[in-house]
């Protein structure tokens, strides 16, 4: 579906940020690479992309989901867009 899924545990600060404004900047790591990823965020506590993420959670589990709708994906260590909606 094109969405990234981060199980919601204790982000209070940013749950009422991301109300306010719902675009986000990830960093991460991949086999040893950086990528950076920019998108749009949801705030989900029902559905699918919240049963999912309950299912691939450990504990503590997430009480939220945020879906995140990716619009760019950028490898940080070649310096340059792997995608872009």
């Amino acid at each position: 579906d094109g969405k990234l899924l981060i199980g919601v545990c204790q982000m209070k600060t940013s749950l009422k940020n991301l109300q306010e404004n719902n675009l986000v900047s990830i960093v991460a790591k991949y086999n040893g690479e950086y990528y950076r990823i920019e998108g749009q965020a949801d705030i989900q506590s029902s559905g699918k992309y919240f049963e999912t993420a309950l299912e691939k959670s450990k504990p503590p589990l997430p009480t939220k989901v945020l879906t995140v709708t990716i619009n760019e994906v950028f490898d940080l260590d070649k310096k340059e867009k792997l995608f872009n909606e």
